[in-house]
């Protein structure tokens, strides 16, 4: 498929739009995990971490002295906001955004690792669960659908450009 001289340059930006919205979905659909971990004075350490791929490590995030964790639940009439997690350190209530938040769901197992005060870690991934996990699948899909697509694209520009039929 041969591409009009004149077009070469806006079927290239669409190729280049297509790897970008791919990398941008690989990176916003990056699995999270929760390592919690006991050390002095009973006092927990979180460590989040998000992973493109689940392999890369894109972000990681720390919250040191964890006394408690609180569960705040907002249901306000007919709309439902989803539940909040909140780690209670020696300081402040820590909410560090999405990644903690993927862990909501994960409360009682949380709550009852800060409490027994026996365990010495707990590990808990994002994509553990089945709703997390096809939503990565579904989106590490559409990152290799948007990628393959993009990088065709740029092909056919190249070959068009040197002039190879």
């Amino acid at each position: 498929m041969a591409i009009e001289s004149g077009k070469a340059p806006l079927v290239a930006f669409l190729g280049l739009a297509l790897i970008a919205g791919a990398v941008t979905l690989a990176w916003f659909s990056s699995p999270a995990t929760l390592q919690l971990a006991r050390g002095e004075r009973g006092l927990v350490t979180a460590v989040l971490e998000s992973r493109t791929f689940g392999l890369i490590t894109t972000r990681a995030e720390r919250i040191e002295g964890i006394r408690s964790v609180t569960l705040l639940r907002t249901a306000t009439g007919r709309s439902r906001t989803p539940d909040t997690l909140l780690f209670d350190t020696t300081t402040e209530a820590v909410d560090l955004g999405r990644n903690q938040q993927l862990f909501a769901v994960d409360y009682p197992e949380i709550d009852s690792f800060l409490k027994d005060g026996v365990s010495p870690s707990l590990t808990l991934s994002s994509i553990a669960r089945g709703r997390e996990r096809i939503r990565f699948v579904v989106a590490q899909a559409g990152f290799l659908f948007l990628l393959l697509v993009g990088l065709g694209v740029e092909w056919m520009v190249v070959r068009s450009l040197f002039g190879a039929d």
